[in-house]
């Protein structure tokens, strides 16, 4: 069964990558900000994994990670995707309880690799509770 992997960047040619590399495992529906990535959430219900780029739209961003980790509508793993390199930011981000943070640039197999094991880990914590 595939699984649905929503990202929300306004980068069209990481969206283009992105959608080609994980259609075959995936359904990847691919949003431009925060707002319209709670609104597809709310609408489909059945997100499993999000990938938020923060350099468009920092503050959105944090409080949409916020939201989603203390809802209880919503129990997903969420990736960010960073060209900020501030130790402030990292830390602000780490405490946003985020399942794995990529800082551009970066290497797109090691994200595929993390939202593999990101969506098969919360599948293994959904069957065993």
């Amino acid at each position: 069964m595939k699984t649905t992997v929503l990202s929300i960047n306004g980068n069209k040619p990481f969206n283009y990558i992105l959608q080609t590399v994980l259609s075959k495992d995936h359904y990847v529906t691919i949003v431009s900000d925060p707002i319209t990535g709670l609104k597809q959430m709310k609408a489909k219900g059945n997100v499993n994994l999000v990938i938020i780029d923060t350099d468009a739209f920092e503050a959105e961003a944090f409080e949409f990670i916020e939201y989603i980790n203390s809802s209880l509508l919503f129990h997903v793993p969420v990736i960010v995707l960073t060209s900020n390199k501030s130790e402030l930011i990292k830390q602000k981000l780490f405490e946003l309880n985020l399942n794995d943070i990529f800082v551009k640039p970066f290497d797109p197999l090691m994200l595929v690799k993390s939202i593999n094991k990101n969506l098969f880990t919360d599948r293994l914590n959904v069957a065993t509770t």
